[in-house]
């Protein structure tokens, strides 16, 4: 099962599908020319293992 993850504004919306494999790190930047908004909202990194799944 793949978990998808959806960032929205009033100009755009992206999905981002996670990468099923444990143990791999995904970054996700939020810039805010795509999305409308007047700056960008940073780089997440996302990092999942078999205990958990945090955001960091």
């Amino acid at each position: 099962m793949h978990v998808v993850l959806s960032i929205y504004s009033e100009k755009a919306f992206k999905e981002f599908v996670m990468p099923f494999s444990l143990n791999i790190e995904t970054a996700i930047s939020v810039r805010g020319d795509v999305f409308g908004l007047p700056e960008d909202l940073g780089q997440y990194r996302i990092m999942r293992n078999p205990q958990k799944c945090d955001i960091i």
